[in-house]
C-alpha cells in the first residue's frame, strides 16, 4: 500500500444480502489508491446482484482511466445500459495523491458526504453529481481536497445516516453522530 495512508473498512448487511458495497482500486504502479463506495437501490437478492455488476464495471474502468470524473462517467454509460429502469447507483470515487497530500472526489449522487474529521472538527466533503445508471453523458466534477497528518477520512452509505431513533429522528440528524465522531481522539 502507500505509506502514511492506513486504511480499513467493513460492510454489515442490513438483511442477509444488500446493494452497498466499497473497494479499494490500486494500480499496478502503486503510487495512488482509490476508495469507491457504492449504493444500489432496491434490497436483497435485487440490490445485491446490481451491486455485483456495478462494482465489476467500477473495477474494468477504474483499471482503464486515471481521473475519478471519467471513471463516473464511464460507470454511468455503461450502467445506462445495463441496469433496469427503475434502478440506480449511487457512489463516491476518492483518488489519494500521496505525493500533494491530496483526495480528489467525484460524486454520483451520493447524500452520505465522506466526512473529513481534522483536530475534532467535522467537515462534509462535497460534491454533486446525478445518480448512476439513469441518464447517459452526465458530467461528473471533482473536488480536491488538501490532506494533513492526522486527517480521518470516513466513508458510508445512507445506511449509517439514516436510520432513525425512538423519536424518528434520523441518526444524522439528531446530532448523535457528530457527537461520537468528534470523541475520536
Amino acid at each position: 500500500m502507500i505509506p502514511g495512508l492506513q486504511i480499513a473498512g467493513s460492510s454489515i448487511a442490513a438483511k442477509e444480502v444488500g446493494g452497498d458495497f466499497f473497494d479499494y482500486l490500486v494500480p499496478e504502479d502503486n503510487q495512488q489508491i482509490s476508495i469507491a463506495v457504492g449504493d444500489v437501490s432496491g434490497k436483497g437478492l435485487r440490490g445485491a446482484m446490481n451491486a455485483v455488476m456495478a462494482s465489476g464495471i467500477l473495477r474494468i474502468y477504474a483499471e482503464q482511466e486515471n481521473n475519478t470524473s471519467s471513471v463516473m462517467s464511464s460507470i454511468n454509460k455503461a450502467l445506462c445500459q445495463s441496469m433496469e429502469q427503475d434502478m440506480n447507483v449511487t457512489m463516491v470515487i476518492a483518488q489519494f495523491d500521496h505525493a500533494k497530500k491530496q483526495m480528489t472526489l467525484a460524486n454520483a449522487g451520493q447524500h452520505a458526504y465522506p466526512l473529513l474529521i481534522r483536530n475534532n472538527s467535522i467537515e462534509p466533503v462535497k460534491a454533486k453529481g446525478m445518480a448512476l445508471g439513469m441518464i447517459p453523458n452526465i458530467p461528473y466534477k471533482p473536488t480536491t481536497t488538501d490532506l494533513e497528518s492526522g486527517d480521518l477520512l470516513l466513508f458510508m452509505t445512507d445506511g449509517i445516516t439514516e436510520p432513525r431513533n425512538a423519536d424518528g429522528v434520523m441518526y444524522e440528524e439528531s446530532g448523535r453522530m457528530n457527537e461520537v465522531l468528534s470523541s475520536i481522539p
